[in-house]
């Protein structure tokens, strides 16, 4: 049920890498009741996530560099988050 009741996962991840930091975007989500948006990178595989958030379909990270990768899924205003996070390496 819990499933359900979730956010879907996101889709049109996308980076774009400027000299001081690396622009995420991603399409909002579909659903209703989506207020924010939970996401984390990191710079290699061993590295440790950061973790962020975002109420707008879109951020502004300033360490991810070539290489690092990125998730995000979306939260509901009950606190359930998607049951899956979307994902892309930043190029």
């Amino acid at each position: 049920m819990l499933l359900a009741s979730s956010p879907s996962r996101l889709t049109g991840l996308a980076v774009k890498v400027n000299p001081e930091w690396t622009d995420v975007s991603w399409n909002k989500s579909p659903e209703k009741g989506v207020d924010r948006y939970r996401v984390r990178f990191r710079t290699s595989p061993t590295s440790p996530w950061i973790e962020l958030q975002s109420t707008a379909p879109s951020l502004q990270i300033r360490s991810a560099k070539s290489g690092s990768e990125i998730q995000v899924k979306g939260v509901n205003r009950r606190g359930l988050e998607g049951w899956d996070w979307a994902r892309i390496m930043v190029p």
